[in-house]
């Protein structure tokens, strides 16, 4: 390794000074974008000029900057006493330095060199060459050393004496070179790729070839260099990050660069979609939360008419309802016949909402909510395109809902305009399109929404509906809804202020804005700021005070806060003993889907940990399997690479069954994790089907049925049939396909799959309010009985009739038919006679209760699964009659086959 070291004045911090850094560049210290920097040479024969003429250019394609070197032709420029320059090349000495940026010009003379290359490093053309001239100009445009910028932490990771006597070195330059400058804020994630990393050989580490700090000659410039480069210098009119004023970067490959954003993605702190999922989640979206909004906004209908209605028959019923007397304030309404208005009809909707809260019939309130929206109100076209978006008292349908909610949102209706972007961004939306969503956010933007302006901002910073947005408008819309003190919003603003995307960047700002959102609950922006006090990151350092916000975090149930709460107490990391809290955190972290922490437990389980003042973790190669896999899965480079290796060599020492138990567990991980909402983008089928490819000799060991019960694709089935399978496939239209394991009920012995294509037909569910379930109706079982036997390829039908309304030891949720059914139709549909889906087939109770006993799980308790898992789907009422052949031609489209695969 050369040694490469600059003066040490050249990066001194002036006492009193505020030095602030984009990327790693003293701020005070940058030429003025846009200048033309006169650089000579003093000694050095054409082809060495050349060469460094050359290489140093290329930082000009990122900063908005240029060298002026003179003409090839004349030798370049020579420098002389008479003429000034800025930059001052020469030969003389026998390391490489450079001034820092401006400090050429300030702390020279025009005679004096400011720059030096040891001339048998640079008389050639070679990685070493590259290494050497883009690194001292980068001092030059005021970058300084990478190790020294405050992100990093290798001074303490040094080993001096080491380092000093295989360069020989004096303490100065060891400094001069690897001192932390403290009091700068870092724009960029410490990046050991950057051309300003000096080469660290693993030998002069503390922590050897695993420290962050371990680098090689690094020959190009890396993306952050670029990124800074462009920060520092921007284009004309655009001006600079940091101290200058809103960044805009130069290209379509820079402008997406996020320096402060990635720094916390690349530490783990957030994840690459958090930002979007802070306004795409479908929080508050309980029936009965659904039902409380739409009460809170009809009582504005009845505050109003209350305040303008004449005396008659509505301020009567208003009254009546103000004295508790819902039965009269309906009977007045209901007298008022056809020529009603639309506000009567949604007073009467409120009096139905409120009576459905207790006895969950919502038929009523339907009717009239619809008579409402058709009477062109906009409340009530928004109340009925809710109850249609969440599938409330009728089948989840998005057609009808954009529908009624775009009728009330084009009469710039702000909730049916918010409602259709959430439709339109759902992650598992049937409908999704950015660019509709966009268009709603907008026309809400328009009527000063604070929530559409957030959530305009964040589609526009990813790039999603429309191209990427200009700085200055994002952060525009972002600061405003941050002003109305949306916590989300004021988060973002603060990531927005740190990097100087659309404002000067602004680090104390930015802290405030982030602790704000912290204060309002706001799990990343916590998390976020611990971070911060953790590591001096805009702040004083102060591990109390990060230790507290990542409680705070971790108590909202975010995973980073609850990984750093347990790898705090936790062997070889312990402060004081380890403790079985230290344990707990680190467990939910893993379960929310974090794969640091995954790896984590998958290490103590494997090692194990002695028991110490009552904590112990005991050796459980089960448990570590598990968890290898599961961060191998779901983990990225390092933590993936990790988890291989750990995976890999755990197999080896386990049994089959040990093995495929590991492999279960993980599947059934998955799957609980998602009917509890997930927190990460992993799947089921992921898992399975990714593992399923280790299982050796994996085989069909079972097979069931089931029934689509959405276009989108889902599948509804036993939980018994796919329980104890490591893999699992459907067939389908005469072909295998690939499915997803979604969420499942044990107790009511449901599950839901998701095929990979969308489905042309769909099955809908028995509506049983108004249309109940009764005895001697007719049915039709179909599914894929006895598949070795009888033939694996075709559906099945037999009919019968329903025989009682309830099941062994009258147990309410599913009722006994006749249809006779064998192993193999679990999980498939029970028909009723138009068709509908009034059981979920269930062939394991028949050997449990009697031989020729047939029972299914009753349709409505399929479809409480189904709303609970989000999962959309229609309902029908028994309104018509078909023939058991048209049954028969219709169960062909809609059941499939469950493969389970070991």
């Amino acid at each position: 390794m050369r040694a490469t070291f600059l003066p040490m004045a050249a990066v001194m911090i002036v006492a009193g000074g505020n030095p602030a850094f984009s990327g790693t560049a003293v701020v005070d210290k940058l030429w003025e974008p846009g200048s033309q920097l006169r650089i000579c040479f003093k000694g050095g024969d054409l082809e060495v000029r050349r060469h460094i003429a050359e290489i140093a250019t290329e930082w000009t394609q990122y900063a908005n900057i240029r060298f002026d070197f003179g003409s090839p032709n004349q030798n370049f420029n020579s420098c002389i006493t008479s003429e000034l320059s800025d930059i001052r090349i020469g030969f003389e000495r026998s390391g490489n330095f450079s001034y820092l940026g401006t400090d050429s010009k300030r702390k020279s003379t025009n005679s004096e060199l400011t720059m030096n290359f040891n001339i048998n490093d640079v008389n050639a053309k070679s990685g070493l060459t590259r290494s050497i001239v883009l690194h001292e100009f980068g001092h030059a445009l005021g970058f300084i050393n990478e190790a020294q910028s405050p992100a990093a932490r290798c001074e303490e990771d040094l080993i001096i004496d080491r380092l000093r006597s295989k360069f020989a070195w004096a303490v100065e330059s060891v400094e001069s070179n690897f001192r932390r400058i403290e009091g700068a804020h870092p724009f960029t994630a410490f990046d050991p790729q950057s051309i300003m990393m000096h080469p660290i050989p693993p030998e002069l580490l503390k922590n050897g070839i695993e420290s962050a700090c371990y680098s090689r000659t690094n020959t190009q410039l890396s993306e952050l260099d670029r990124s800074a480069a462009a920060l520092a210098y921007p284009q004309k009119g655009k001006a600079a990050g940091v101290v200058r004023s809103a960044v805009v970067l130069t290209s379509a490959e820079l402008q997406s660069r996020r320096p402060f954003r990635e720094s916390l993605i690349s530490a783990g702190v957030i994840s690459q979609d958090e930002l979007l999922l802070l306004f795409q989640s479908d929080q508050d979206s309980s029936p009965g939360q659904v039902i409380d909004r739409a009460i809170k906004l009809l009582d504005e209908v009845v505050q109003t008419e209350r305040n303008k209605a004449q005396a008659g028959p509505l301020l009567d019923a208003i009254k009546a309802l103000d004295n508790g007397d819902s039965v009269t304030a309906i009977h007045i309404l209901l007298n008022l016949g056809p020529d009603a208005s639309a506000e009567a009809y949604l007073i009467l909707t409120q009096v139905y909402l409120r009576e459905a809260k207790d006895t969950g019939d919502l038929s009523e309130a339907q009717r009239w909510v619809r008579a409402s929206a058709e009477r062109r109100h906009k409340i009530g076209q928004y109340v009925l395109g809710e109850l249609y978006s969440f599938g409330i008292g009728t089948a989840q349908d998005y057609e009808q809902a954009v529908t009624w909610l775009e009728r009330a949102a084009e009469q710039r209706f702000i909730p049916a305009q918010l409602s259709l972007a959430r439709i339109y961004m759902g992650r598992d939306s049937p409908v999704r399109d950015f660019e509709e969503a966009a268009r709603w956010l907008r026309n809400a933007v328009e009527e000063e929404s604070p929530e559409a302006k957030a959530k305009l901002a964040i589609l526009l910073d990813q790039g999603l509906g429309e191209t990427r947005g200009a700085a200055a408008d994002i952060y525009t819309l972002a600061a405003e809804a941050a002003s109305r003190e949306l916590a989300e919003a004021e988060f973002f603003v603060g990531l927005l202020l740190a990097d100087g995307l659309g404002v000067n960047a602004d680090v104390k700002k930015a802290i405030e804005s982030i602790e704000r959102a912290s204060s309002k609950g706001v799990g990343g922006a916590q998390a976020v700021l611990a971070h911060a006090y953790e590591t001096g990151l805009g702040v004083p350092e102060d591990d109390a005070k990060a230790m507290q916000l990542y409680e705070q975090a971790a108590k909202a149930d975010y995973p980073y806060a609850q990984y750093k709460l347990g790898l705090e107490a936790l062997p070889p990391n312990q402060v004081g003993a380890p403790s079985g809290a230290s344990l707990e955190w680190m467990t939910r972290a893993a379960n929310n889907g974090y794969a640091e922490a995954q790896l984590k437990l998958a290490e103590l389980y494997r090692d194990g940990v002695a028991k110490s003042d009552g904590f112990e973790v005991q050796v459980d190669p089960v448990a570590s399997q598990l968890w290898f896999d599961l961060a191998w899965l779901n983990g990225t480079n390092d933590v993936r690479d990790a988890a291989e290796n750990g995976r890999v060599q755990g197999a080896a020492t386990l049994s089959r069954t040990q093995w495929a138990e590991a492999r279960r567990r993980a599947a059934d991980w998955v799957t609980e994790r998602e009917i509890q909402g997930p927190t990460q983008q992993l799947s089921a089928a992921g898992l399975v089907g990714r593992l399923f490819g280790d299982l050796p000799n994996a085989k069909r060991v079972s097979s069931g049925s089931g029934v689509i019960v959405n276009k989108v694709g889902y599948v509804l089935t036993n939980h018994h049939v796919i329980q104890e399978c490591l893999g699992l496939s459907i067939w389908k239209d005469g072909r295998h396909s690939p499915v997803e394991s979604g969420p499942f009920d044990t107790a009511n012995d449901l599950a839901v799959l998701r095929l990979k294509t969308s489905s042309s037909v769909s099955a809908r569910l028995r509506e049983t309010v108004g249309t109940p379930i009764e005895k001697g109706q007719m049915v039709v079982a179909a599914g894929f009985p006895l598949p070795d036997v009888l033939g694996e390829f075709e559906v099945r039908v037999t009919s019968g009739e329903i025989n009682a309304k309830s099941g062994p030891q009258t147990n309410a949720s599913w009722l006994q038919h006749s249809a006779n059914i064998q192993p193999g139709n679990s999980g498939g549909p029970l028909f009723d006679a138009a068709g509908n889906v009034v059981g979920i087939v269930n062939e394991k109770l028949r050997h449990e209760v009697a031989p020729n006993t047939f029972f299914a799980i009753k349709s409505n308790i399929a479809a409480e699964f189904l709303e609970v898992a989000n999962v959309p789907f229609e309902r029908g009422r028994l309104s018509r009659t078909l023939t058991t052949e048209d049954i028969g031609k219709f169960a062909d489209s809609v059941t499939v086959r469950v493969d389970c695969w070991r």
